[in-house]
């Protein structure tokens, strides 16, 4: 036990260590430049993201981009996670489904966002971005935890006739959960990405795209950089509160 707590105690002052130099690196750069217009220091953004906190329209930003990216990044999983099942087993509609991933994979957030415009109303429209962004990352990774699931599990069902509910229960969801929580821990830094972009490109009030547009428009760079490192840290707890909650379920 003390080991491990000794391991813990190495890893997050390692982590440390990692961040302070970073941190240095900025300073340096920062100190060249000397435009705290372009690069505002360490300090200033420090100090610029500790106002925000204070203040009651960041955490009503906050909570309006984090509901929203939560709502297109669950529906991604779930849907994706459905066609994933259905493809697999019905060549056909992945035969369909095909051109229309490869699509969204490659077509930039930018054009979603603006072909979206025309179509959904600008206060969905982050939610659907997330959606689209996630949604092909959830199909294929599903699809090939099916496809590499044990074929000797499936012939001993075979061979002893489960239901096909037991075979999806006890063979094939456990093959695929890992798959299914590498698209997530993928998928949630896309939906952060692609929901905050479409904030910004569909003018959608109350939000942390709002919040970055009015700082690019005022050339608040400390204001931008403090917003950047907040969408950073919330992507991290979506992902480490995804984590927690999939470690939770298997102990039960």
């Amino acid at each position: 036990m003390a080991s491990i707590i000794r391991s813990k105690k190495t890893k997050i002052f390692y982590k440390l260590l990692i961040i302070i130099f970073w941190i240095l690196i900025w300073q340096i750069i920062y100190m060249t430049i000397n435009k705290e217009i372009i690069i505002p220091s360490p300090a200033s953004v420090f100090k610029k993201l500790m106002e925000l906190i204070l203040q009651k329209d960041f955490w009503v930003s906050v909570s309006i981009s984090f509901i929203k990216t939560l709502f297109g990044f669950a529906l991604a999983l779930a849907v994706g996670g459905f066609l994933g099942f259905v493809i697999y087993f019905h060549r056909i509609i992945k035969d369909f489904l095909s051109p229309i991933i490869t699509i969204i994979r490659t077509v930039p957030v930018v054009s979603i966002s603006f072909i979206a415009i025309f179509f959904i109303q600008s206060e969905y429209i982050p939610i659907f971005v997330a959606f689209i962004m996630v949604i092909p990352i959830a199909i294929e990774n599903v699809y090939a935890g099916i496809a590499n699931t044990d074929k000797k599990y499936l012939e001993m069902a075979q061979t002893y006739k489960f239901k096909w509910t037991d075979i999806l229960k006890n063979i094939y969801f456990p093959s695929t959960l890992p798959y299914f929580i590498s698209a997530a821990s993928i998928g949630v830094g896309y939906a952060w990405k692609s929901s905050i972009t479409a904030e910004i490109l569909a003018s959608v009030k109350y939000g942390i795209g709002d919040q970055l547009y009015l700082t690019k428009i005022y050339l608040q760079s400390d204001a931008m950089f403090a917003w950047t490192i907040v969408i950073v840290l919330l992507s991290v707890i979506f992902s480490k509160l995804f984590k927690l909650m999939v470690k939770n379920y298997d102990k039960n």
